[in-house]
């Protein structure tokens, strides 16, 4: 574990209750070194590290789920979904890991705010304490295309992959279904009854939660307030299970400012679904767990946003390099140094 150097002086602290706790800086999470994630997603029990060589031959789908076929291990007496993990950095480009998923009902290919998935794109990072993970990203990659390929298909049908490609960079889809259906009375009935075997509805996982996490009170546009109010008697809302730097929930106001660019180790489930009537196959990689490990670096600020427009060509700033021939202003032009030459 690394943990951060404490500040604390030996020195007789003479100031005033009031004061220390004002100058008091909120205490940083110690973060986890590479090495201790590394053996976690290695070691843990169920599912598997999605960098181990070679996994298609151990795994196979279990077909006929209301989710669509899931991915499962090979040879297991039950039918739970397969967890796969590993560490990935989020990408900034089309990040919808955002409370609403950027849902525009004025789009018609949008379909219903109640269907909405939130997504974004996994990449192998670069940062320098998880170097394995920009060495083991190939091997993700030829796993989940493996994963893929055990789905036999027909010859002219249509495969939406949940690998992508742009630019000559691989990146992984990740989604989360940001809501579920109520239980149905018949279900309801059924377990007062006693009679719950088979079921597979699912318990409110956001009981325990603060307001931040009610559905009344998820920060969506104002464009989808209306079609959020419509579903508060017919769905529950699933927040994301996102963890920050200090284990705890990240709250959906947080997301985008807490998840984009960050640093993450991802747990999540393989599903294919198979649509016949369109002859298109589906692979989803589903969220199921996700803990930011670094947060997202600071974007480069650019000193011409914050210029004056009124005080002229921000070309003509005063050049801080080395002391040249030609004193104050710094121009660009090879034509006016040209006419300044004897």
């Amino acid at each position: 574990m690394v943990q951060l150097k404490s500040n604390t002086s030996t020195s007789k602290d003479t100031s005033s209750p009031s004061d220390s706790s004002a100058s008091t800086k909120p205490v940083m999470p110690k973060l986890v070194s590479a090495e201790t994630v590394l053996e976690k997603l290695q070691r843990q029990d169920g599912g598997f590290y999605v960098g181990t060589q070679n996994l298609t031959p151990r795994v196979e789908y279990f077909q006929g789920g209301c989710e669509g076929d899931v991915l499962i291990p090979k040879h297991t007496s039950g039918v739970d979904e397969l967890t796969l993990r590993g560490v990935f950095q989020i990408s900034r480009t089309d990040f919808y890991f955002t409370p609403d998923g950027q849902f525009d009902p004025a789009n018609v290919f949008n379909g219903r705010f109640s269907d909405v998935k939130l997504s974004c794109h996994l990449t192998a990072t670069r940062h320098k304490d998880f170097g394995f993970s920009l060495d083991d990203f190939s091997t993700i990659v030829d796993n989940l295309w493996g994963f893929e390929k055990l789905i036999r298909r027909e010859r002219d049908a249509e495969s939406l992959s949940t690998i992508h490609t742009a630019l000559g960079l691989d990146s992984i889809k990740l989604v989360h279904h940001l809501f579920t259906p109520l239980r149905s009375t018949e279900s309801s009935e059924a377990q007062l009854a006693g009679d719950t075997e088979d079921d597979d509805t699912l318990t409110d996982t956001t009981a325990d939660l603060t307001s931040d996490f009610d559905m009344a009170n998820w920060p969506v546009a104002e464009r989808c307030k209306p079609h959020l109010a419509n579903l508060v008697e017919t769905h529950t809302i699933n927040p994301l299970p996102a963890y920050g730097l200090d284990r705890k929930l990240i709250p959906p106001a947080q997301y985008e400012n807490k998840l984009c660019g960050a640093i993450v180790e991802v747990h999540f489930a393989f599903f294919h679904h198979h649509i016949k009537k369109s002859k298109r196959h589906i692979f989803n990689a589903v969220l199921c767990d996700m803990i930011v490990l670094r947060p997202p670096s600071n974007m480069p600020s650019s000193p011409l946003k914050q210029r004056k427009l009124g005080a002229g060509p921000a070309s003509d700033m005063p050049f801080k390099g080395k002391k040249q021939a030609h004193k104050g202003k710094f121009y660009f032009s090879q034509l006016e140094l040209c006419n300044d030459s004897p």
